[in-house]
């Protein structure tokens, strides 16, 4: 839809002579008034004449081109938006302090089908280098694509399906850029062809190469083993109590029986054990300039073709895309291990040997949660294997990476006025085939696959000059799984096949009344989650295991309680919301939305059960999860003067059931999470939550070449009413019973919370060829940390950059420079899952863009 601006230009008539009296033989020319429509375009993220709003993001092709080729780290810094960066491979957005699953991810108005969502290191499968530019949108209009968007729903648009057709039979554009601190190489290329008779076609591809990037004295510690890693760090704790005992010692006492540890006998005995601690603490560093497995290579290529017609244009793309790159966080200590997390129940539900997803919150084992590793036991055949059936440990073979293949094919179109009641129709519909393989010196550990679905249909008519609708459907299916090779007991795969149905209509309305304006909208869905179980083996394992001794009544209660548990997961979600609009002075705005949201949980968090040591983790899935509820509100105001400019946003998150996951080895058991390299036994459950915070930014026009800002976010959340947790159990004996005791936890912060920046930066601009850019931020220590997290430094960072464009010929072409973290800071980011990890440090970029 078209924004259209009216621009009038009054031209005098010129006289050839000025006299205060005109003679007959004086020549006068008189010209006509002239009308000039010019068009704006609206945001393609929504079909209706957009209500703009205050905190709205486009970020343009020219400054995507000079950004990073991860989503995440492509959008970081701008308000309210930090990236998770994990390595070079992979990054996503951050927004608000919301991720993955709570804020959308499009293409061209259409679901992004990967494995994103199911953990950090996996790349959303979007190319911001090819895109023409990224919207980033918030309020009531997030309910036209999925349900839960608080933050906001993330738009990349692109030309891999022409919209119209190019001013001269052919257009293209190609660029090159090479980066210093990791020394990537990048080229890009588009060509765009007028076939005639209304048809246009488009070509466009990407390759990348990078080596691990550079970073300020990064000191690496290795482990030998997880003997090693608990002996380093316990020592401080064994060394205090060790000089304890020893003054105790040299007064002739001993410490109560229940409290030695240490059986000091004598001075050398002594002398023997606190030698024996400190070397604990010897470990084997590595001091690096750069990150080990940060490397990364993409390759990216479509072909696409539509007819354009006045009235609109239908096209299809088939596009693909290949990548690989390192994980700089892989944990090779618990390789080959499983996890004891659940209780057997071998008496009752032998069958959750397979099926670990139809546990009961009471199977889960809270009182002693921790690795189970596997020692070489041979086999009567020769062949290895590890204590309770898992795969044997093994010595670190290969360093891990990620290959990763996907291919898509859309078919999108657009039809103005089809009707006299409808203004326009648009829909889209893909067909997603996506791959990847975590692998260790060529052999695949784990295999993640999603093939997709996704349709949309909407139409948008306008009743009255002062109300517009829009109204449509949607619908999305997804065959996905993350299966591994070995599928023992207790090294089962992480993700079991499942099928995830999801429908849904939505509809959004805009009223005009005087300076105000009216937005409101809703979205209802309905959403199927299925996992594929063996029935009858089910059946059998609890009929027919030779320790299960139910007969009866409770055989039969325990095969009903065992089949209805794997009935699928069925759930409907109704999200609404409201938006107010006053332009109470002519470029004053003051914005407020309220939109209540639903999300209904993911395959991921239902059904989950595995370790996935790229993040250090082993994940349980939860089958009882609920539907997440949440109330939002933000008020904004901005002002758009000749001069002076700024805006400024506060919100609010209110979740009822906020869904996370739980570190359960946090009370008892022997393998607590005392250090980064420590497995975390994550359980996903549910508690309410709050987040609220600020943006904000300020900026003056000095002159015609320089431009200043100042500008800040912050953010903070917290997790509160959890559910208690066992913090003390003893097992019955003869003559007591089973004590079991339950601590409600502390409210706690979010996890990864992303800390408080601020910042200033100038534009300048010379002539119509030269223009430049400063940045300074300020990125301050974030010590509101959640379980197992440490505080982060915060750090000064300083960007510069330089851009010249000029014309060759039929062309133009654009060269730049920037230098990025000036400073060479130490940078850790706190709210990414490496934050003990640091970024990349100084680097220089230098590019050309050519287009024609």
């Amino acid at each position: 839809m078209l924004k259209k601006t009216t621009l009038c230009l009054a031209i005098c008539a010129l006289c050839a002579n000025s006299h205060a009296h005109d003679t007959a033989d004086t020549p006068t020319v008189n010209l006509d008034m002239i009308k000039i429509t010019l068009s704006k375009k609206n945001l393609d993220s929504v079909a209706l004449t957009r209500v703009a709003q205050t905190t709205d993001m486009v970020i343009k092709k020219d400054t995507l081109k000079q950004r990073a080729t991860t989503l995440g780290d492509a959008l970081d810094g701008e308000l309210g938006i930090h990236s998770n960066q994990f390595g070079g491979g992979a990054s996503a957005p951050i927004i608000r302090g919301q991720e993955g699953k709570r804020l959308t991810i499009l293409q061209n108005n259409a679901d992004v089908i990967d494995m994103a969502h199911l953990s950090p290191d996996h790349a959303v499968m979007v190319d911001t280098m090819l895109a023409r530019r990224t919207e980033v949108v918030r309020g009531v209009s997030t309910l036209l694509y999925k349900s839960g968007n608080l933050a906001g729903v993330v738009n990349i648009l692109d030309d891999k399906i022409p919209q119209n057709r190019p001013a001269t039979p052919f257009t293209g554009e190609a660029g090159i850029r090479y980066n210093t601190g990791n020394h990537e190489k990048l080229a890009t290329g588009a060509l765009t062809a007028d076939l005639g008779k209304g048809f246009v076609a488009h070509l466009e591809g990407l390759h990348k190469t990078s080596n691990d990037y550079r970073t300020p004295n990064y000191i690496q510690q290795n482990f030998k083993n997880r003997q090693a890693l608990d002996n380093y760090v316990s020592a401080p704790d064994r060394l205090a109590s060790l000089e304890a005992e020893y003054e105790l010692f040299k007064q002739g006492k001993r410490p109560h029986w229940r409290d030695e540890k240490h059986y000091i006998r004598s001075e050398q005995n002594y002398l023997d054990k606190k030698a024996l601690y400190q070397s604990h603490l010897d470990v084997q560093t590595n001091q690096l300039d750069y990150l080990p497995q940060s490397w990364a290579d993409s390759k990216v290529g479509s072909i696409g073709l539509s007819w354009v017609h006045d009235k609109g244009y239908v096209g299809v793309a088939l596009s693909e895309r290949k990548d690989k790159y390192g994980l700089p966080a892989h944990n090779h200590l618990y390789e080959g291990c499983g996890v004891i997390s659940t209780f057997d129940a071998i008496r009752t539900k032998p069958y959750l040997a397979k099926y670990p997803q139809l546990i009961n919150t009471d199977d889960i084992n809270y009182i002693n949660p921790r690795p189970d590793c596997g020692k070489h036991i041979h086999n009567a055949n020769g062949s290895q294997q590890g204590s309770h059936g898992v795969i044997p440990e093994h010595e670190h073979i290969g360093t891990p990476y990620i290959d990763l293949s996907t291919r898509r094919y859309d078919l999108r179109g657009q039809w103005q006025n089809p009707t006299s009641f409808i203004d326009s129709v648009r829909f889209n519909a893909g067909l997603v085939d996506y791959t990847h393989d975590e692998k260790e010196a060529g052999m695949t550990n784990t295999s993640f696959k999603n093939k997709g679905k996704v349709a949309r249909l909407e139409f948008t008519h306008r009743p009255t000059d002062r109300f517009s609708a829009l109204w449509g459907i949607q619908y999305i299916k997804q065959n996905n799984s993350g299966l591994s090779p070995q599928t023992n007991w207790r090294q089962l795969p992480l993700l079991t096949q499942n099928t995830l149905n999801n429908q849904s209509i939505f509809g959004m309305g805009q009223y005009q009344w005087g300076k105000v304006a009216l937005e409101f909208g809703t979205r209802f869905e309905k959403q199927t989650v299925k996992m594929d179980y063996d029935l009858d083996y089910i059946k059998d394992r609890i009929t027919n295991h030779r320790l299960v001794f139910l007969k009866g009544e409770a055989l039969d209660r325990a095969i009903n309680d065992a089949i209805d548990a794997t009935k699928p997961h069925q759930n409907h979600a109704n999200s609404y919301g409201m938006g107010v609009h006053w332009q109470f002075l002519p470029k004053h705005r003051l914005s407020f939305n309220a939109t209540h949201q639903e999300r209904l949980p993911n395959a991921q968090e239902l059904y989950t059960h595995g370790m996935h040591l790229a993040t250090n983790s082993f994940e349980m899935g939860n089958r009882h999860l609920t539907k997440e509820k949440a109330n939002s509100y933000e008020l904004g105001f901005d002002f758009k003067g000749d001069k002076l400019d700024y805006q400024l946003s506060g919100y609010l998150y209110d979740f009822d059931n906020y869904i996370y996951l739980h570190t359960i080895n946090e009370y008892l058991g022997t393998a607590k999470v005392r250090h980064p390299l420590h497995l975390r036994i994550n359980h996903y459950d549910q508690s309410p939550a709050k987040f609220y915070g600020v943006e904000g930014k300020i900026g003056y026009q000095f002159n015609d070449k320089y431009y200043g800002a100042i500008f800040g976010d912050y953010v903070k959340g917290r997790l509160h009413n959890l559910a208690p947790i066992v913090s003390r159990y003893e097992p019955a004996g003869f003559f007591s019973k089973e004590i079991k005791e339950y601590t409600k936890p502390n409210d706690r912060y979010t996890p990864r919370l992303p800390p408080m920046r601020l910042g200033a930066k100038i534009k300048t601009n010379w002539g119509d060829n030269w223009t430049g850019e400063a940045e300074y931020v300020r990125t301050f220590t974030q010590s509101k940390t959640s379980n197992f997290e440490n505080a982060t430094q915060g750090h000064h960072l300083v960007n510069v950059g330089l851009n010249y464009k000029n014309v060759i010929g039929a062309g133009e072409y654009s060269l730049f420079f920037n230098a990025n973290n000036i400073l060479n800071q130490k940078i850790y980011a706190h709210e990414t899952f490496l934050p003990y990890i640091p970024q990349m440090g100084r680097n220089f970029s230098v590019g050309v863009n050519f287009k024609y």
